[in-house]
């Protein structure tokens, strides 16, 4: 009898544990399955932006984008951020290497325009919100960062007293 229990508990934890496969530009939804083309049918919730070589775990962007805010403003909303799926805790602001990687990178061995994807990507998903070019993203840092994101790359600028742009932000 332990036996049988011990086995039928080992083969559920292993199951939990297996992470599927995900590409930048897969849509994750409310329901925690991923794809890559819209399903109507599902409510999407967020867009993976980067993704481990190995292509189990990643970085997935909010697919809406708030109003320009203060630093004080962006930490506070992505920290209560959530969505049908999802709960306060969940999302937060990026920091400087995860917002970095929402632009033209090295990606998986190859240069890559990601912002231009990304946008592309964001745009056919009804509630999707593209990212805007040239203005500055708030990245969680203490120097309170912003970065310009565009299809050439990113630039930084600091100001904390700014407003700025908010994409929030979370690991999968």
């Amino acid at each position: 009898m332990k036996k049988i229990c011990f086995f039928a508990l080992l083969a559920g934890l292993l199951s939990v544990n297996k992470a599927q496969a995900v590409e930048v530009g897969d849509i994750l939804y409310n329901d925690g399955t991923i794809s890559n083309v819209v399903d109507d049918s599902k409510i999407p919730i967020g867009l993976f932006y980067w993704v481990s070589n190995r292509k189990d775990f990643g970085y997935i962007m909010a697919l809406n984008q708030p109003d320009d805010m203060t630093y004080a403003n962006a930490m506070a909303f992505c920290q209560s951020y959530q969505t049908l799926g999802t709960q306060k805790g969940d999302w937060a602001l990026p920091n400087r290497p995860e917002l970095i990687k929402m632009g033209k990178e090295v990606w998986n061995g190859t240069l890559s325009d990601k912002f231009t994807l990304l946008n592309n990507k964001l745009a056919s998903i009804s509630i999707g919100e593209q990212l805007k070019p040239d203005i500055g993203y708030w990245a969680r840092s203490a120097s309170k960062y912003q970065f310009t994101l565009n299809k050439y790359g990113v630039a930084t600028k600091t100001g904390g007293s700014d407003t700025g742009a908010v994409r929030c932000v979370k690991i999968y």
